[in-house]
């Protein structure tokens, strides 16, 4: 799906929802305020902000179920969306980061999808 990318550009069209920085502490995964804030000063692309607030497993899904944002035309189906914490941390649950991701059903199971969820 090419998000209003046609592909026949110099670059790829591309998003950025997600950053980690190597420090002297090691790596260091950005929270999304700092994300914004960096991405803005160095004039790149991030990935449209859908909900900020508790979190809350329908009003996810229920967005996750709706039309893509990144092109402003409602051209296709959503992916899904990531989950983040507004500050980086370990979850217990995952054995890594406290980070997610709701898959929209529509999308896994559109006609000719090529990805494997």
């Amino acid at each position: 799906m090419a998000y209003g990318a046609n592909g026949k550009g110099e670059r790829p069209g591309y998003a950025v929802f997600d950053v980690a920085v190597s420090t002297d502490a090691g790596i260091r995964w950005l929270d999304p305020a700092d994300l914004t804030e960096i991405l803005t000063t160095v004039g790149l692309p991030s990935a449209p902000v859908l909900d900020a607030g508790p979190y809350n497993a329908d009003a996810l899904m229920a967005l996750a179920n709706g039309r893509e944002t990144i092109s402003g035309k409602d051209a296709h189906l959503r992916e899904g969306l990531v989950v983040r914490t507004a500050t980086d941390r370990y979850s217990p649950i995952t054995g890594g980061r406290a980070i997610g991701k709701f898959v929209s059903p529509a999308y896994l199971t559109r006609k000719g999808g090529t990805e494997y969820e």
